[in-house]
């Protein structure tokens, strides 16, 4: 049996899986500008793509954002 190679032939393509992006995780978040009361740096905790907590890391930033204002 013949393999036809060249224009027009098939050509057989392997595609690598996409990693799936992480539902839960934890990170730093600095605020430097925007909302006066959202300044300083917190430490934000996503679980299943929604923010579960936010605490403010700095003294001199009381701040305590509505968790809809902190980003995933």
């Amino acid at each position: 049996m013949a393999v036809e190679t060249g224009p027009g032939s098939p050509v057989a393509t392997t595609t690598a899986p996409v990693p799936a992006l992480p539902t839960s995780y934890e990170y730093v978040l600095t605020s430097s500008c925007g909302e006066r009361g959202f300044l300083g740096d917190y430490r934000v905790v996503v679980r299943d793509e929604a923010v579960v907590t936010a605490v403010g890391l700095n003294k001199d930033y009381p701040y305590r954002p509505d968790l809809a204002e902190v980003p995933t």
